[in-house]
């Protein structure tokens, strides 16, 4: 309870805007090998590769670099990625670093 205290109402409407502010900027990533599966509409991208082909060597070897995380999602029946923000100090560097490690494995793939 002291957490929730701590915080109060302002305090946690800065970290939601945030969190929103961070899944919009990851998706505006979306380029040519990447694509959105759904709107983004608060804290969560839903995404996938045009080459679903590629998908597993791609969550594998960006797993593998321990920099960069993506689980699985499935979203009107497409296999995906989910990239979920709910870390209040993520911030545009994280999302720009995570941006390159993407980029490097798809030119990797």
């Amino acid at each position: 309870m002291v957490y929730f205290k701590s915080y109060g109402k302002y305090g946690y409407r800065q970290i939601v805007e945030s969190n929103v502010n961070m899944a919009q900027l990851f998706a505006s990533f979306i380029n040519d090998n990447v694509v959105l599966l759904a709107p983004v509409h608060l804290n969560t991208v839903c995404f996938s590769l045009t080459n679903e082909n590629l998908i597993s060597d791609f969550v594998n070897k960006m797993n593998a670099t321990g920099k960069v995380f993506v689980i699985s999602t499935f979203y009107n029946r497409k296999k995906g990625r989910r990239a979920a923000f709910v870390n209040y100090r993520t911030t545009a560097a994280d999302i720009d670093f995570a941006k390159t490690e993407m980029l490097q494995i798809l030119t990797e793939l």
